[in-house]
């Protein structure tokens, strides 16, 4: 299963440098936007997504950004929230944002007596 997911993600990044070769689009330049490139693309079920891309343009609607925002915070730890996606709907913006200081910190835990 290890080999076939590896192969998976060998053709993947073989078909990102196809689309950014061909159609000018620009590589992703962080390891966040190569994350978000995958994850648009996996959940879309596109054949690519480039960090220009638009979530909603894509094809993305309320489940599949559910399921992009939990991808995220299992992969980096960042709970995005879905008005981000709104505003960022990039895979550059949306990076930018996971990427910058303090966001999507979680407010610390409150105990609560009983």
């Amino acid at each position: 299963m290890r080999e076939a997911l590896r192969h998976q993600r060998y053709r993947y990044e073989d078909l990102l440098r196809d689309l950014h070769a061909v159609d000018g689009v620009p590589p992703p330049a962080t390891p966040t936007e190569e994350l978000l490139c995958v994850a648009f693309a996996e959940i879309l079920d596109v054949a690519a997504a480039g960090v220009e891309d638009r979530f909603f343009a894509l094809g993305g609607h309320s489940l599949s950004a559910t399921r992009l925002i939990s991808r995220i915070r299992a992969a980096t730890g960042v709970a995005v929230p879905f008005q981000t996606l709104f505003e960022q709907p990039t895979v550059a913006g949306l990076a930018g944002w996971v990427d910058a200081p303090g966001s999507g910190e979680q407010p610390s835990r409150v105990e609560v007596s009983t």
